[in-house]
């Protein structure tokens, strides 16, 4: 463990439960091993007994609740953070194992817990709502404190027969919008809405995100990388950066809307493909999934839009464009 994780968890742990407690003294005393069997792991014997031990308001809206939880979870934040000011978009990875099979369980713990790193980094940037869409399955397997401590803040999707997601309460509709019509706040999503521990996938992208970034003039776009272990069980570190939005503007007034709303379809589709290529970027090699040459992937991109430019329909230009 980093030496400036040790001494924020030696802090932070007596800060909050004092130089008696029995986590405390484990932790002064034998921090080798925990190292090894506890904290690196992202133990839940450990969590429990944070949880049993804080005496404060049990939710991530508390910096010190907030703070604790992830420093025991030990997930570091990569890069440097862009500017998260006004309305932001934020699209990136899942990381963990949705159910494939009848009788399978999910495994999210590490989308979770990057999520709580993503929540505190967040908070410190931008004083409007910050929201993350995703299943409520992401709870699964994890104490129910947690899931209270985060629901305010959560936005649950639930899968349709038809394979599409939508949101899952009339509140969360409402919220979203209320964050877009004030012109601050911050909102995730993962457009590929399912993992297996396989990487980033090409099937099942949504591209809702990436349009509203498009069509809100004042909104930026952004990628959130969340990195794991080897094995894909653990979060590791999270990395935020901005998308050099290319603008698009409408050359052909004689399309029809519906011809003309299926190709900017298209449009948002590369530029979200361009978006995951960055995501993968930043992965090892064997967490990219469909993604394993990033700069091949954005290359095609751009030349994919080039040739929807060639139809003198709508230009695609600046941005990541030049």
């Amino acid at each position: 463990m980093p030496e400036k994780l040790r001494q924020r968890m030696t802090d932070v742990f007596t800060r909050i439960f004092g130089e008696n407690n029995w986590l405390v003294t484990h932790w002064l005393r034998e921090h080798a091993q925990l190292d090894n069997d506890l904290l690196d792991a992202q133990d839940p014997r450990v969590l429990l007994q944070i949880l049993d031990s804080f005496e404060g308001k049990m939710t991530i809206d508390n910096p010190e609740f907030l703070s604790i939880v992830n420093a025991w979870a030990g997930v570091e934040v990569k890069g440097t953070v862009p500017d998260l000011s006004g309305l932001n978009f934020i699209v990136g990875n899942y990381a963990g194992r949705e159910p494939q099979h009848a009788g399978e369980t999910a495994f999210l713990d590490p989308t979770l817990w990057s999520l709580f790193r993503f929540f505190e980094e967040t908070m410190k940037h931008n004083d409007g709502k910050i929201y993350a869409v995703a299943r409520d399955s992401v709870f699964l397997g994890i104490e129910d404190r947690v899931r209270k401590a985060a629901e305010d803040h959560m936005i649950y999707a639930v899968k349709k027969d038809d394979g599409n997601y939508e949101l899952k309460s009339r509140w969360g509709k409402l919220a979203l919008m209320r964050m877009v019509r004030s012109g601050n706040g911050i909102l995730w999503t993962a457009p590929a809405a399912s993992t297996n521990m396989g990487g980033l996938p090409l099937e099942g992208l949504t591209t809702t995100s990436i349009r509203q970034a498009m069509e809100i003039p004042e909104a930026k776009l952004l990628t959130l990388t969340m990195e794991t272990d080897m094995a894909g069980e653990k979060a590791r570190s999270i990395r935020l950066d901005q998308v050099d939005l290319p603008q698009v503007e409408q050359r052909s007034k004689d399309i029809p809307k519906t011809e003309l709303k299926q190709l900017m379809r298209e449009v948002y589709y590369q530029i979200l493909l361009y978006s995951f290529a960055q995501v993968a970027s930043h992965l090892p090699e064997e967490q990219r999934g469909q993604f394993p040459d990033p700069d091949l992937a954005q290359l095609r991109v751009r030349r994919n839009l080039v040739g929807i430019n060639s139809e003198r329909v709508v230009k695609v230009s600046g941005g990541f464009m030049d």
